[in-house]
């Protein structure tokens, strides 16, 4: 039974937030382990929102919801691309996503900030 593109859009956005919620546990227990939690979300906030006067709390919830956001959509892009070219999703084509597109969207955004 072929599956409609808004359950396409859906599995995408959901996976794009559990693969964003990796990243942020990732970071999280390196912070952690360097003694400064939430110390990248922190600076990767100042940096992308430029809030250095709004209170730390509110920087990272403002980010996170941005970072999350950010992976929903790749999420749904992926979802769709996958969907029009009718392959299948396998951990193949995840690790070749999360390797090739992920990279080159941080890079990317790391050269215009």
């Amino acid at each position: 039974m072929q599956r409609s593109q808004s359950h396409a859009l859906v599995h995408g956005a959901v996976g794009g937030v559990v693969a964003g919620l990796v990243v942020a546990f990732w970071f999280l227990i390196v912070d952690l382990t360097g003694g400064e939690p939430f110390e990248t979300p922190r600076r990767l906030a100042n940096a992308i929102i430029g809030g250095d006067h709004v209170a730390g709390g509110r920087l990272i919830s403002a980010y996170s919801v941005l970072h999350l956001g950010v992976f929903a959509v790749l999420g749904m892009v992926a979802a769709s691309f996958l969907r029009a070219a009718g392959v299948s999703p396998s951990f193949l084509v995840g690790g070749a996503f999360g390797l090739f597109v992920l990279t080159g969207v941080h890079y990317g955004a790391m050269l215009l900030t």
